[in-house]
């Protein structure tokens, strides 16, 4: 699949184990996707997800962050977590360096998926917000997990027309495409917080329902 000439339609393929099948058209180039856990009043942070129009760079938030630092995973491959900006980084390490961790893009999984960041929200993390200001509108909910359990929001990019990949207790919830054709898609799972280390289900976007892209087609939960 070549990414230099990309079509301006990406569609996500749903197949689920009966061999049903849906199709979900991908917006883009570019996008912002805002997501949190519960709802209105009762809530993690909202964590904010976006690509510029022209460039492939994708980058992650919380919104009570945002200005401050946020999650850069770069077109190159240079992926980091860094304050945004070098007064940010002086402000509070006394240094100009803008990085607070970086590593390089692992390589892309059978059916082209690369996990960039997974947020894990356990339910005890989220918070009763007295005359919260947070609506309903422009965010997409994710309910309360139940007693002694995590939510999983998993940020993948995806090559299209790389075939299915199965998806195990988890569903793509939302995504957009990018400038080079390639995906961005939030992934939702559940896990029992004890299990993070010992599951593997819990270590990324569990791959029995299949998820393909076609052309044609640990953090926890911030205050707000």
């Amino acid at each position: 699949m070549g990414v230099s000439r990309p079509t301006s339609h990406v569609t996500l393929v749903l197949r689920d184990s009966h061999g049903q099948q849906d199709s979900v058209d991908v917006h883009g180039p570019g996008g912002t996707i805002r997501v949190a856990v519960g709802r209105p009043g009762h809530r993690s942070s909202v964590w904010r997800i976006w690509a510029n129009q022209n460039k492939s760079d994708v980058f992650v938030a919380a919104r009570v962050l945002a200005g401050t630092q946020k999650f850069s995973l770069h077109e190159s491959g240079d992926w980091r977590n860094q304050w945004v900006t070098k007064e940010k980084a002086q402000r509070f390490t006394s240094k100009e360096n803008r990085v607070l961790d970086q590593w390089p893009r692992p390589p892309a999984r059978p059916g082209g998926w690369t996990t960039g960041l997974t947020i894990w929200v356990p339910s005890d993390d989220l918070l009763d917000i007295t005359d919260d200001k947070q609506s309903l509108a422009g965010v997409d909910w994710i309910p309360e997990p139940p007693p002694d359990s995590a939510i999983g929001i998993h940020v993948v990019v995806a090559e299209p027309d790389r075939g299915f990949v199965t998806l195990r207790a988890a569903a793509p919830m939302d995504g957009f495409r990018l400038a080079d054709g390639r995906v961005v898609l939030v992934v939702v799972s559940v896990c029992h917080p004890g299990r993070l280390a010992a599951e593997p289900r819990c270590q990324g976007p569990p791959e029995n329902r299949g998820a393909s892209t076609h052309r044609h087609l640990q953090s926890t939960g911030l205050p707000p």
